[in-house]
């Protein structure tokens, strides 16, 4: 259980340090989104979503009971975004979305990101 405790913890801080850093520089995360994605980049945001599920399932699968069934039916949302996040057009409209906010969105969503690093961090440090 020492591995999984030490993984929760990573992908805490790769949350908390991305959460700051799109927090730092919202503008370039607009940018950013202005580019079409390639096929490399297509696949890291499709295995970091299958990596989100994947933390969201085991979370549920920790606590049980009624919020592990709903963390579940989370967990399954994210599978089928991932997949339907390989096709292009999917892809473009997703981003389409996100281009066309506001940057105190992008500053809203940092900080709902650095929370949730946080929240996996103490978990990880509860010992799972």
């Amino acid at each position: 259980m020492l591995w999984f405790t030490l993984l929760w913890r990573l992908i805490g801080w790769s949350w908390i340090v991305l959460g700051i850093w799109w927090l730092w520089r919202p503008r370039g995360i607009q940018k950013r989104m202005e580019r079409k994605l390639n096929s490399t980049l297509r696949s890291i945001v499709f295995f970091a979503l299958l990596l989100c599920a994947g933390t969201i399932f085991s979370v549920g699968w920790d606590l049980g009971g009624t919020w592990g069934i709903v963390l579940g039916v989370i967990a399954v949302f994210f599978v089928l975004k991932a997949l339907l996040f390989l096709r292009g057009k999917t892809a473009n409209t997703i981003l389409l979305w996100w281009r066309d906010r506001p940057l105190w969105f992008y500053r809203v969503m940092s900080l709902v990101l650095i929370a949730s690093g946080l929240f996996l961090d103490w978990l990880g440090r509860r010992g799972g």
